[in-house]
Formats: C-alpha cells, structure tokens, sequence
C-alpha cells in the first residue's frame, strides 16, 4: 500500500483539513458512448450531491466540490480523480487560479445540532415553494433538517502538493461562488448572506468588502448559474430576491433580481427582471440574462454600467417547449461566445455580442442532468453536468438512493 492511497484512508475516516487523498480511486473510467452526440466519462466518487463544479482555463482539470465534504481535482482526459482534498464542511464553491496550480475553495466554518423546537419552527415557517434558508444542512440519511451551520472559511491548496497554502475564516456565511483575478493576485467570495468581498489571494487578506441587505439568497443543489466575475473578479454579477409585499396568508411574496456588483466604484445596482441564468462578460461591460415567466424563452443582454437593455434575443426551435427559460450561461474568454443551456436538450452557443445562434451541441445524455460548468479552450467546448440528482436506484450500504452520474465530455466548436 503506496503513501498516497494510506493518506486517501486516513482522511476518508475524518482526517484533518491538509490531508489529501489517493491519486487515483482505480482502474480508469471507461469512456461511454453517447446515445448520440459526444463520448463521455463518468466522474466516479462523490458519495452525495456536488454543490459546486469549474474547470481551469485549458479545460484540462476540473475541481468539483460537494454535500460529502470533499474537494476533488479530476483529469478531464481520463475522467481519474487526482488528488482528493477534505474540507470540514461540504464544499459550496470552487475556483481554479489563471495557472491551473492552485484550487479556491469554500465552505462552512462550523456546524451544530439545532434543537427540535429550533427546526419544527425554521420548517414550519418555510413556504411551499420558497427555498430553505441556505444555513439548514438536510442530512441524506435521515432526509430531515438536523443541523445547521454558520460563517465561512476559504482554502486556497497548491494542486501539486496535495496541501492548502493559505485558509482564512471568520466569514458571516459560507462561500457561494468564488473566482481569481485574472492575474491571479485577487479572489472574489460572493456568500450565502449576499456579501462580497475581495482578498490577496496569497495571504487572505480582505482587500474590499460589500453587502446588498435588501435581497435573500436562493440557496439549494440548483446547477443554475446564478453568479458570474469579471476577468479581474471586481465585477460580480447574481440573481435574488426581494421583498415585494404579502400575500392573503401573510406571508412575504418576492421578486426576482439582478444584482450588478461593481467593488471598483462600491457600488450595487439592481435590475429587476425574471431570470434563472446570468453571466458576465469578461471586460465586465455586459450582462447576459435567461428570460423565463412572461419574457419567454430568449436572452436579454444589459449594459453592465446603466442596466440599460442592449439587445434581446429570442430561440427558435430545439428546445424543449415544457422547459422555461436557459438554466446556465456562460461566456468564453474573449467574451465572443456564449453557451446557453436549458434543464434538457441541447446545448447552444451563441454569439457574446448579438445573442445570435451559431451552433447546436448535442449533450450524450440530454436527460441526464444540468450542465455544472463549461471551458472554451483550443476550438473546444468541454462541460461538466450532472452529479445534483439522485435516481431511482437505492444505495443498500447507505440506505439511500444513488446519486444521478457526474460526467464530463467535450465537443468541436465551429469556426466562425
């Protein structure tokens, strides 16, 4: 039994922060043939639902973290995890830095039992419909909220070494999304409490810091995008909500946001519009938005400085007509492209400027899962989805239903 694979053991059994797993888990994955589309791989070794996912920028690795306390780095080529990092806490957001050497990472910084008074109270006052408040951690097991936790911690790990080269804490909630300067000097922590600050991502120290009071989170496993960076991370983009009245019950009836971060000038600005997807372009001048509700199916581009709508853009065909609204955006480095996807069906690419449509991707398994992340690199469009969903097959070892396939593929982008 070789070093790596006796560390993959000690932290499997709730080892410390800096212990890092075997490099590979086992033989290769094998490479499936899609029922149409392209070939795929399935990433193996996530217990419970991945609540974070990104590649680095050649589109080579891709980190994923997830509800089983673990930070993985996988080879996109060959679908093997190497290394296995472990948080505390399941692991809500991940970002790779500009290099590909380091990996971002955060999580909750403490968790506790909360009394059965404390949850029949927290549940009772939840609406149906309305998203649980992102603190309160559903246990798998037992299916029943149990525990809750607070505050945040950051872990920024040198890939290599299987180690974290800088943590910080002490952060009112935990990290939603996160993501590095383009120089990789500065990381961006966008959390749960609607806070965004800045900080030296060499060191950990806070840089800036800004809060939106007005708006409330929409936590859950969603693989929506619902949070996207500028290129040099000080321009955040991120959909919400707002307190809009009451309803005959009494309770709060919301509206749908879109928060424009700029830490540069401190300043928000919202716009309101019903969208389940958003992006940002990397020169942080634009803003891409899913339509859904009334605004029909399309994308609605705005003017990062204004909120003034620049263009809009309607689909046609390809889509499925029962699906509202694209769930994931994402633009490609130069800003030129745009990948839009829905729930199923297809992936489209379309043109970062106008929102016209320039190609068709089929997914291998359009039914499969949402799409989790997407890397534009050397005429390539790789995409990761799946790994939120559990099937209808039952884990007898854990007495619960398998988590749906995580899976990672790639595809040829037309030139243009």
């Amino acid at each position: 039994m070789n070093r790596r694979t006796v560390l993959g053991l000690i932290g499997a059994s709730g080892a410390l922060w800096g212990t890092c797993g075997s490099a590979a888990r086992g033989q290769r994955e094998q490479e499936v043939e899609g029922a149409k589309g392209p070939r795929f791989f399935e990433l193996k070794g996530h217990r419970f639902p991945v609540l974070a996912a990104g590649f680095d920028r050649a589109g080579a690795r891709i980190a994923t973290g997830s509800l089983d306390r673990t930070l993985t780095i996988w080879d996109a080529a060959t679908g093997l995890d190497r290394p296995i990092l472990f948080h505390d806490f399941p692991v809500h957001a991940v970002a790779f830095s500009p290099d590909g050497k380091r990996v971002a990472s955060g999580a909750p910084e403490r968790a506790f039992v909360a009394p059965p008074s404390k949850v029949e109270m927290v549940v009772g006052a939840v609406e149906p419909g309305r998203p649980q408040p992102p603190v309160f951690f559903i246990n798998p097991r037992r299916q029943k909220l149990d525990s809750y936790h607070e505050g945040g911690v950051i872990r920024v790990w040198d890939i290599e070494a299987c180690r974290p080269v800088v943590t910080w804490g002490g952060m009112g909630a935990s990290p939603k999304a996160l993501a590095f300067s383009r120089d990789g000097r500065t990381l961006a922590c966008l959390d749960h409490r609607l806070v965004l600050t800045l900080h030296d991502a060499g060191n950990g120290r806070e840089i800036a810091r800004m809060a939106e009071h007005r708006a409330g989170d929409e936590p859950g496993l969603s693989a929506v995008s619902k949070e996207g960076f500028s290129a040099d991370a000080r321009r955040v983009v991120s959909i919400s909500h707002v307190i809009r009245g009451k309803n005959s019950w009494g309770g709060d009836v919301f509206r749908t946001v879109i928060l424009l971060w700029d830490a540069a000038a401190r300043r928000v600005r919202t716009i309101e519009h019903s969208s389940g997807a958003v992006a940002i372009s990397p020169d942080g001048g634009r803003v891409a938005a899913g339509n859904v509700g009334d605004r029909g199916d399309g994308l609605t581009f705005f003017d990062f400085e204004t909120g003034a709508v620049l263009r809009t853009a309607a689909f046609a065909g390809r889509g499925d007509p029962n699906v509202a609204g694209p769930i994931f955006l994402a633009f490609s480095p130069d800003g030129s492209r745009l990948a839009v996807s829905h729930a199923r069906g297809p992936l489209a690419i379309h043109d970062g400027v106008t929102g016209e449509r320039l190609q068709w991707v089929e997914r291998p398994r359009p039914d499969q899962g949402e799409v989790r992340a997407v890397a534009f690199s050397d005429g390539w469009l790789h995409v990761v989805e799946g790994g939120v969903d559990f099937s209808d097959e039952w884990d007898r070892e854990r007495s619960f239903k398998k988590l749906g396939p995580l899976v990672t593929w790639r595809s040829p982008l037309e030139r243009r």
